[in-house]
């Protein structure tokens, strides 16, 4: 199931074309994965055993802190495996405080990312949070960084247009998205997470002036959601 889900992703979505890109989306999902697989390690229904303890949930968020770093909207994630891995040992801890006390390993792993991308930027633009998009203002308006828009043109493009529509370039994610209910009877607060992660990723990037993601094949800034929008499918199959 695995392999024939892997060989889709690779042949009906944009994961091919872009590894051989110098964009970062490749890096940042390959860490962006790694963390999920150590969150799914530590399911008490999809895991094994006891868990993967303080240490693991803590390289969890470091992980995801690594995969923001490589490219910022990997930051999206973050609320979202912070939920999965607060439930997961709810269920296996059976008390809220103790679920918290192991949720916020992860919470460190993320911050102490967080702590390095801000030190790197103040360190190079003297600012925290300057990624340095803004630095040249001519720049940004060239390229239309960080401007609001109306979420209509952006959803329309993002999903059904004809340069950047994700069932165009990614009609993998349709068989994903046809056999929810399979995921859905094996781990439902899984899939309302993961659904919940692509929803937000979809509304906020909709809702920028650069939802484009410039001269790319495709849908670019989805990337990051396809595989785990594929994951009901390998339980269907």
């Amino acid at each position: 199931a695995a392999f024939s889900v892997s060989l889709l992703y690779a042949f009906g979505t944009l994961a091919w074309p872009y590894s051989g890109t110098f964009f970062s989306e490749p890096l940042s999902l390959l860490f962006a994965l790694a963390s999920f697989l150590l969150l799914v390690r530590d399911d008490p229904v999809l895991g094994t055993g006891s868990g993967i303890g303080a240490g693991g949930l803590f390289l969890a968020g470091v992980l995801i802190g690594i995969s923001f770093t490589a490219h910022i909207t990997a930051a999206l994630f973050c609320p979202f495996w912070l939920a999965y891995g607060w439930h997961s040992r709810l269920v296996r801890e059976g008390g809220v405080v103790s679920s918290f006390r192991f949720a916020l390993w992860l919470v460190l792993g993320m911050a102490v990312m967080g702590l390095v991308l801000g030190g790197y930027n103040y360190l190079r633009f003297g600012e925290l949070f300057e990624t340095g998009r803004t630095v040249d203002q001519a720049a940004r308006f060239r390229f239309g960084y960080y401007r609001w828009l109306p979420l209509g043109t952006g959803l329309y493009g993002l999903l059904a247009s004809p340069g950047k529509g994700v069932f165009i370039y990614c009609p993998a994610v349709l068989l994903g998205l046809v056999t929810y209910r399979s995921l859905l009877r094996r781990r439902s607060p899984l899939l309302l997470i993961l659904a919940g992660c692509a929803l937000f990723r979809l509304l906020f990037l909709s809702s920028v002036s650069d939802w484009s993601g410039g001269f790319c094949l495709g849908p670019r800034l989805l990337l990051l959601i396809i595989p785990f929008l594929l994951l009901p499918a390998v339980v269907w199959v």
